[in-house]
């Protein structure tokens, strides 16, 4: 039984009694409840190749949630000078990819920023500027950025 959630996570329940065999991409179940992240492989020309994450934390929400969040792919482009932005300005140019510039006082990556870049993976190019990056405050004063 598994849903999918916005595109990227499938959510599945294996009941060991019940279903059968436990299948190979899952690895050996030692115990229940067992919880596990499947990642496609990013070298992968398929999704099929999965690497195996164990769940060691607790079963609480909280942790379950910073689990899943942690474990989120990111392909969010992180711009640390005039340098970085020229080559992203290339790289949207050389694949016809509208830019989407996120522009921040922190330098930490949100989980929605990191949301977006896989959601819209390969339709748009997500890129971080943190102004805590004296280099970056030129591409804030370009675009108007206060």
């Amino acid at each position: 039984m598994a849903n999918k959630i916005k595109g990227f996570v499938k959510i599945a329940y294996w009941d060991t009694e019940k279903s059968g065999p436990v299948p190979a991409v899952l690895g050996e179940i030692r115990g229940t409840p067992t919880i596990k992240l499947l990642v496609p492989k990013r070298k992968s020309r398929t999704n099929k190749q999965k690497n195996v994450v164990d769940y060691n934390m607790e079963r609480k929400a909280d942790d379950m949630k910073q689990f899943a969040l942690d474990s989120m792919p990111s392909f969010v482009e992180r711009i640390s000078g005039p340098v970085d932005f020229e080559k992203y300005k290339i790289k949207a140019t050389k694949y016809g990819l509208p830019m989407m510039l996120v522009f921040s006082e922190n330098r930490l990556v949100l989980n929605e920023m990191k949301y977006l870049s896989t959601e819209f993976r390969r339709r748009v190019l997500v890129a971080h500027i943190s102004l805590s990056k004296k280099e970056n405050r030129n591409i804030f004063f370009e675009y108007g950025v206060r």
